[in-house]
């Protein structure tokens, strides 16, 4: 019974204002002044001196990529819960359970083989025409840019340079 109340309670301005907006022809005005520009709030007052300025990204300080004739990928089957790495050179193609992956590109920071590693790969299920995934993987976040399938899971671990 409360709940009910409490509903209609708050339909009633909603549909108050609905008819208010069909009346002006669906268009609403708001004042352009701020009520509250000339209130200084207690914390405002408190923080006198002066303000830290806040961090530069710099986006031109790149660092180089160098590519890698090798990369080392983890598959994972969810219905059977097994897990397998495997290495795979650019250009080859293999076959994971009904999954057929191809390596096209590695690549890792100049420096630094452990750091990170982007692999561009293209994924499809046999059974299908189309890719079911085609693009970078990121060994430090696979998550961003994963295979969707339903069973296979293949993620990216590292680039290798043998």
């Amino acid at each position: 019974m409360r709940l009910a109340i409490l509903m209609l309670a708050t339909l009633l301005p909603l549909s108050a204002f609905a008819q208010q907006q069909e009346q002006d022809g669906g268009i609403t005005t708001f004042p352009l002044d701020d009520p509250f520009a000339d209130v200084l709030r207690e914390d405002d007052a408190t923080t006198s001196g002066p303000t830290e300025e806040p961090p530069v990204f710099d986006d031109t300080a790149e660092a180089a990529l160098v590519d890698a004739p090798k990369a080392r990928l983890r598959g994972l089957d969810t219905l059977t819960n097994t897990v397998n790495d495997f290495e795979i050179a650019v250009g080859e193609t293999l076959r994971f359970k009904r999954l057929i992956v191809r390596l096209e590109a590695c690549r890792y920071p100049e420096g630094d083989l452990t750091e990170e590693a982007y692999a561009f790969l293209r994924i499809r299920d046999q059974r299908e025409t189309l890719d079911r995934f085609s693009g970078w993987m990121i060994a430090s976040s696979p998550a961003l840019s994963a295979l969707d399938h339903p069973r296979y899971d293949i993620w990216v671990l590292s680039c290798i340079t043998e």
